[in-house]
């Protein structure tokens, strides 16, 4: 298991830190961002995404739609 984060971003600055946890992979890591990203899915402000790191690795982002 390694360590990722996941922080909300507004254009591609960090303005929240949303947490972390232990997560098996890149995959998996991916697929609970997708999920915060749907949980905070409610007409918010365009150019929201929860990005996800593991370690200074940037795994990926996905927008908030």
């Amino acid at each position: 298991m390694k360590p990722y984060r996941f922080a909300m971003q507004n254009d591609g600055k960090q303005i929240e830190e949303l947490g972390g946890l232990a997560m098996r992979d890149d995959g998996e890591a991916l697929a609970f961002g997708e999920q915060i990203a749907r949980d905070l899915a409610d007409g918010s402000q365009p150019g929201l995404a929860v990005a996800i790191f593991e370690g200074a690795r940037t795994v990926g982002s996905v927008r908030v739609e």
